[in-house]
Order: structure tokens, then C-alpha cells, then sequence
């Protein structure tokens, strides 16, 4: 996996990410990609403490100008897509233990 991310902490709610920014390319062993594309995708915790999905979009490369489009909860891509931003966090929390002293 190689990519990079940007989480966004909500002030009046210190310990929790409420926007996630990622990019990330999922490789193979040859590394060779193996996930559809390395487009940014973008998560958002809309209503923190409730059981409700999460905001998903991808932006698309395609046309002149790049365009972000939803990724509804109810779709194997959201299922696939909430699952490398499961291993996103995963890493970034790991990185954060190392750092601690």
C-alpha cells in the first residue's frame, strides 16, 4: 500500500477525525496496482455518535476538470472503499505510536 491522507480533527470533538482525505494505491507483489485507479476519495462522519454511514466520494480524473462523485452505502465499492480506509487509519495509528515517547 503506498498513498498519503489528510484527517481533519472537528474542535468540539478533540480525539475524532469527522473528515478523512486519502489517496491510495493498493499494490501487488510485483507492484503492480491492483486496486481500480489511485483517485482521491474523500470520507465524512456527518453526524459523530450516531449509527449512520459514512459520506463517501471519489473524484473521477476523467473530462477537463476533475469531479467527485458519491459512493453510496449500500454498494461493494463502499463496503471495499471503508475497508482500505480501515488499513489507512491502521497505519496512521501505527506511525502515531512510533513518534509517541
Amino acid at each position: 500500500m503506498r498513498g498519503a491522507y489528510r484527517f481533519y480533527v472537528n474542535p468540539s470533538r478533540q480525539a475524532m477525525y469527522q473528515l478523512m482525505r486519502y489517496r491510495v494505491e493498493l499494490l501487488g507483489r510485483g507492484g503492480e496496482e491492483t486496486r481500480g485507479g489511485s483517485a482521491e476519495r474523500v470520507a465524512f462522519v456527518r453526524r459523530p455518535g450516531t449509527r449512520e454511514p459514512m459520506l463517501l466520494w471519489a473524484r473521477s480524473a476523467g473530462g477537463v476538470e476533475p469531479a467527485w462523485r458519491p459512493i453510496g452505502p449500500d454498494t461493494d465499492e463502499y463496503r471495499v472503499e471503508i475497508g482500505v480506509l480501515m488499513r489507512v487509519l491502521a497505519v496512521h495509528r501505527a506511525v502515531r505510536a512510533a513518534q509517541a515517547p
